[in-house]
């Protein structure tokens, strides 16, 4: 059996066709143009008073160089670099008083375990003591030592026993001192 069509034909394949590169390499350059020009466009450039497309461009004036002729609303080239501040408002660390929040406060059937947060670096040990109440009446009450931490301070965990204590809500009140400051942290838990 003979095949009719022994020609072999060759085949260039697509990716090295003239056409082909050619067509791809156009739409890499207009992605890339696009891209440049969508950059430019939504960046804000402070080169422009206006972002409308094909509005003309026009140059701000120069800032006077000698301080004396500075602009009232401040020239910042010359200044030094702004920082982000660390804290929103006033730094903890100078309040009169101590500060803080309850940051664990988890219980099982015999146990309730509480620690406390304080806002303030003590840069001696401290005192921290805990009454766990219910209608005014204190049940259970607990003392630890204020410990430092980097930048703050805790008080905890306090274990308190739980056991024969009623199901319903208690407050807790933790009295922190240290560095001749005082604070007090209060919240409640569900037993």
């Amino acid at each position: 059996m003979s095949n009719k069509n022994t020609k072999k034909t060759h085949r260039v394949p697509l990716f090295k066709r003239p056409v082909v590169i050619i067509s791809l390499t156009i739409v890499l350059v207009a992605v890339v143009a696009l891209t440049i020009w969508a950059f430019m466009y939504f960046s804000g450039s402070d080169k422009t008073d206006s972002k409308e497309p094909g509005s003309s461009q026009t140059t701000q004036p120069s800032k006077p160089q000698d301080p004396s002729q500075q602009q009232p609303d401040g020239d910042k080239n010359n200044a030094e670099p702004e920082r982000p501040t660390q804290f929103e408002g006033e730094d903890p660390n100078e309040l009169p008083e101590l500060t803080g929040s309850i940051i664990l406060n988890t219980h099982d059937a015999s146990n309730l375990t509480v620690a406390v947060g304080i806002d303030q670096y003590l840069s001696s040990q401290g005192t921290c003591h805990l009454e766990l109440s219910r209608d005014g009446r204190v049940l259970r009450t607990s003392d630890l030592a204020a410990t430092a931490d980097v930048t703050t301070s805790g008080c905890g965990p306090f274990i308190v026993p739980i056991a024969g204590l009623a199901a319903g809500t208690y407050q807790l009140k933790v009295s922190i001192s240290g560095d001749n400051k005082t604070g007090v942290v209060t919240g409640e838990v569900q037993i």
